[in-house]
């Protein structure tokens, strides 16, 4: 099953990066381990979309965790050898 997840700016950039292997989310959703996840970066100041996408893999699903909010998962995801090539775009575009 694939989830398609919205992503804040400032955290999009490391998921898709690799910086990022955990994402605690609200457990609203069937979320299973080795279901894919498809990231769509949302710029929530101007409230619109940027149409960057990220795919990711979910590695696993924790519920119940000590600390954590009820109704409430911790995902531990995985953008796999893209990312390495994503990083060197950026810079390379960035001057």
């Amino acid at each position: 099953m694939t989830h398609v997840l919205k992503s804040w700016c400032e955290y999009y950039f490391k998921i898709k990066c690799g910086l990022l292997t955990s994402n605690i989310r609200k457990d609203d959703r069937p979320f299973k381990d080795g279901d894919d996840i498809l990231f769509k970066e949302y710029d929530h100041k101007r409230k619109v979309y940027t149409g960057h996408t990220c795919k990711a893999k979910l590695l696993s699903v924790q519920r119940d965790v000590v600390g954590l909010m009820p109704g409430y998962c911790v995902l531990s995801i995985n953008v796999g050898p893209d990312s390495n090539r994503f990083i060197l775009e950026e810079v390379n575009t960035a001057g």
